[in-house]
């Protein structure tokens, strides 16, 4: 699960008993060659309201092809290629990696810039299908792969903004301020 700290080191809310990502049959929209500029520099994942405190920050530095994740004396390195792609649907940006268990399958966050920082929003899923928003939006299957029995949902990307739009943005989950410029 360390590669679903995502994308520019997401912690992530899977630790939530009863939800984990969206296992999507594909990434949504159309997949960019290189990281935008305005999401490229030196930024902190930001764990509480005023965290810059070194000895519980992430830093991260974001270039044009991939990224570094920085955490305590440790350092992951990520590049974009056939298993990490960033992409634009609409007017959003959207980091995809292979899931890590399925490798078939997609793992999305919605990441918004905003002057210093980006929002990331991940798309989840909720194991009781009652609960399920995400399943409103997109066509949900179940696939059974060996002894597990998962959730799989069909790409859209206009249901998939629509999701998004109705049921998730403005509820940031995540945040990743710039050092500098």
């Amino acid at each position: 699960m360390r590669k679903i700290l995502f994308i520019f080191s997401i912690i992530f809310v899977a630790a939530l008993s009863s939800c984990s990502m969206a296992k999507l049959d594909r990434y949504p929209g159309a997949k960019l060659d290189s990281i935008p500029a305005e999401f490229r520099g030196h930024f902190y994942f930001k764990l509480g309201k005023n965290s810059h405190d070194p000895k519980d920050s992430i830093f991260i530095i974001v270039t044009k092809h991939g990224w570094k994740q920085h955490e305590n004396k440790r350092v992951d390195e990520y590049k974009l290629s056939n298993d990490v792609v960033f992409s634009k649907v609409g007017e959003y940006f959207v980091v995809s990696n292979r899931d890590d268990n399925f490798k078939k399958y997609w793992n999305s966050w919605i990441i918004l810039p905003k002057k210093n920082n980006f929002e990331i929003y991940p798309m989840v899923s909720v194991n009781q299908p009652a609960n399920d928003k995400l399943s409103k939006y997109l066509t949900r299957k179940i696939e059974v792969i060996g002894k597990d029995s998962i959730s799989i949902y069909e790409m859209n990307e206009e249901a998939f903004l629509k999701y998004f739009v109705k049921e998730i943005k403005g509820n940031k989950t995540f945040e990743i301020v710039r050092i500098n410029k």
